[in-house]
């Protein structure tokens, strides 16, 4: 019988477990992992309560959730938020900032402890307004959305940032605002000693995901990832539609399950 208790797998969720939806080789592969003994969980850009709280699951997770792009660490058998890493109290100086620089399109979601609200960058009044009402709340994070034709993190965006906060991608038209030193690999790590693993493996197909791939004991990157996501994994898996999280448990038990 295999015996995976050595390990847990930290996959990014969007593009890389779910591609227009979960495969069922996905889903198999998961729960026969588990069920031998393995920790599964996500590190992801999302809330890791949205995983449990009205969302349908057919896998299972039974480690906590790296959520928000490693700024909230979410235990979803005691239904509660074990660890968060909110932004620095100035954070709507550097709003600011970004708001009197980037000349395109952007709508701004500020992601607070138990409320999101967005704003388009466009409406200078309702920027005003949000921020004036907002400016002391606690921030997980911020998510930009833009029109930008190029990367998503120009090199304006990057100067602004540099040194205030970390600053990263999980798509082609967003980027992800958390603290300084906040990011996938931080969350990782302290999953991976919370839950007692001795080697953790990470899966990923975008730039939030470097971090975790960078610190993970063996890690992979998805065909459907970008080239630098491939550049720094040590394994390139097949598609995310076609099962690569089945792949990499195979993978790890040396034998198709």
């Amino acid at each position: 019988m295999k015996d995976f208790s050595e390990y847990i797998i930290c996959s990014d969720y969007d593009g890389t477990l779910d591609f227009g939806g979960v495969c069922e080789r996905n889903v198999y592969a998961i729960n026969y992992f588990i069920s031998h003994g393995g920790r599964f969980t996500l590190c992801t850009g999302r809330r890791g309560e949205g995983f449990y709280l009205g969302k349908k699951r057919d896998f299972e997770i039974n480690a906590p959730i790296i959520g928000l792009t490693g700024a909230q660490i979410y235990d979803g058998a005691t239904e509660k938020v074990v660890e968060q890493y909110c932004l620095e109290d100035n954070w709507a100086e550097l709003v600011e900032d970004i708001i009197a620089c980037i000349d395109y399109m952007q709508v701004l979601e500020f992601v607070g402890i138990n409320e999101t609200v967005k704003i388009n960058t466009s409406d200078k009044d309702e920027c005003r307004r949000v921020l004036h009402s907002w400016e002391k709340e606690k921030l997980y994070k911020i998510t930009g959305y833009t029109d930008y034709n190029n990367s998503p993190i120009d090199s304006r965006l990057a100067e602004i940032c540099f040194g205030k906060c970390n600053l990263t991608s999980n798509g082609y038209t967003t980027y992800e605002i958390t603290r300084s030193g906040v990011d996938k690999g931080r969350g990782a790590l302290k999953v991976k000693d919370l839950v007692g693993a001795k080697k953790l493996i990470c899966v990923g197909d975008f730039l939030g995901d470097i971090s975790m791939l960078k610190i993970a004991d063996v890690s992979y990157a998805v065909e459907n990832a970008i080239d630098e996501v491939k550049a720094v994994a040590d394994k390139i898996t097949v598609h995310a539609a076609k099962g690569a999280i089945a792949e990499i448990v195979e993978d790890i038990a040396g034998s198709k399950i």
